[in-house]
């Protein structure tokens, strides 16, 4: 098989050598042989012309050949446009995979700032507490001075008094709307984190599909 490989390859024109070249024969030497340099081969190349006009090739024989490169011509045609489809999903998905990426960073960062809010509403109402704890105390130290001062000094610390528990509804009720607020954050938070976690799974699935597309592309 080697053998007849070579011959194909190398020796199947040796047959039409010119041992016995003439000066017309060199001068149109080039049509066949090496171009260039001294000791190139010089071949007949009428007989060749000859021979491969007289050669027969039925008309059955050529229409396969013609259905042949036909259907090379098509199925590399359907490769090319196969490649081509790829491409553009793996274009497609790479603009997808970055939209994904970039929505996840927004989430990120509203995650972050969300959970910075929720922490300064805690501190604020933790804040609250303290003032209502503290108004409380000072309306019971009122009550005992006012048991204590006489008749004159009682309505004006009374008066006082309604004022501080005025106050003291008002903080409880900014209290109540602070913590309201501060469930609400909660509840938008656990939301966030969902969407997060599905952005999450939608983007691995993305990456994924990418990289399948990338193998079957091929480098």
């Amino acid at each position: 098989m080697a053998s007849l490989t070579t011959f194909l390859k190398e020796k199947l024109f040796d047959v039409y050598i010119d041992q016995a070249p003439t000066a017309n024969s060199i001068l149109e030497s080039g049509f066949f042989g090496s171009s260039g340099g001294v000791d190139k081969e010089i071949y007949r190349a009428d007989i060749l012309v000859q021979d491969a006009c007289a050669v027969k090739i039925a008309p059955e024989t050529l229409a396969t050949y013609t259905a042949e490169w036909d259907l090379k011509v098509k199925t590399e045609k359907e490769r090319e446009a196969e490649i081509e489809n790829f491409r553009s999903a793996n274009a497609s998905l790479a603009l997808k995979v970055r939209s994904l990426e970039e929505r996840t960073e927004k989430s990120d960062a509203e995650h972050v700032q969300m959970a910075s809010e929720l922490v300064r509403t805690k501190v604020e109402n933790e804040e609250l507490h303290d003032k209502n704890d503290s108004l409380e105390g000072q309306v019971e130290e009122l009550r005992n001075v006012v048991e204590r001062q006489p008749e004159e000094v009682e309505h004006r610390l009374k008066a006082e008094m309604d004022r501080i528990m005025t106050r003291n509804i008002e903080v409880q009720n900014e209290n109540r709307g602070l913590e309201e607020q501060m469930a609400d954050m909660e509840k938008a938070l656990v939301e966030t984190k969902m969407n997060f976690a599905e952005i999450q799974a939608e983007h691995e699935t993305l990456k994924q599909k990418w990289n399948e597309l990338r193998r079957a592309i091929g480098p």
